[in-house]
């Protein structure tokens, strides 16, 4: 008996309803917050323009132009061996599940999964994933400071909120830093999976390949 590609269980009905009721749920709480004079959302809405409306329409152009991007980059990256379809549908999965799994966790975690139903090899997809995070990351680290230096700290650190953490104060700015630190540390250890020690990575994932929970996948993991 084959088996049923998990895809197929994201048919047209069974998407858009939860849509629909997502967005209903999403429109009353805004249309109730509107009758409150002091809520933020009712200046919004008194002060809307034409130039609002150009602005929010381009944002939205920016947006489809980032996916669309997205695609053609998975597309690249798998040797074309994904179809334009396919590639709109990882990209779509990939963004579903980065808004909803926790941020530490991100879509990147679920994309290894979403790849390889598309019938590319868990290795091949492993490092589909890898250099597309890297990729990412790298935008990050490089256009981060650039932005910083443009518009100077003052102004991109203007909360000057922090936490308590262990009876100790944390500005906005050290937090800034710490993320910013890990972010070079997650780019050093996929620079140095990828172009460093590849051979000393896939020992590793040969390792996990002989694990109970990944035994399924232990030929894919070596293609």
């Amino acid at each position: 008996m084959s088996k049923k590609n998990p895809l197929s269980l994201f048919t047209f009905k069974r998407v858009i309803i939860p849509i629909i009721i997502g967005l209903g749920v999403a429109f009353y709480m805004v249309y109730t917050d509107l009758e409150h004079q002091t809520n933020p959302l009712k200046a919004i809405v008194n002060n809307w323009t034409w130039a609002s409306t150009l602005f929010l329409f381009i944002a939205l152009l920016c947006a489809v132009m980032r996916d669309l991007m997205y695609m053609y980059r998975i597309r690249l990256l798998s040797d074309k061996r994904l179809s334009w379809r396919q590639s709109f549908e990882v990209i779509m999965l990939w963004e579903f599940g980065s808004a909803i799994t926790p941020s530490v966790v991100g879509g990147s975690a679920l994309a290894f999964f979403i790849v390889s139903l598309e019938g590319i090899s868990p290795g091949r997809s492993t490092a589909i994933v890898m250099i597309t995070a890297l990729l990412d990351e790298l935008f990050y680290i490089i256009i981060t400071p650039i932005v910083i230096l443009l518009v100077g700290v003052n102004q991109a650190f203007i909360n000057n909120s922090g936490f308590t953490f262990l009876g100790k104060e944390f500005g906005i700015i050290p937090i800034f830093f710490i993320g910013y630190g890990f972010m070079c540390l997650l780019t050093l250890v996929i620079l140095i999976a990828i172009f460093i020690a590849p051979k000393g990575f896939r020992h590793i994932l040969y390792s996990l390949s002989n694990k109970r929970m990944f035994r399924k996948l232990s030929n894919g993991m070596k293609k």
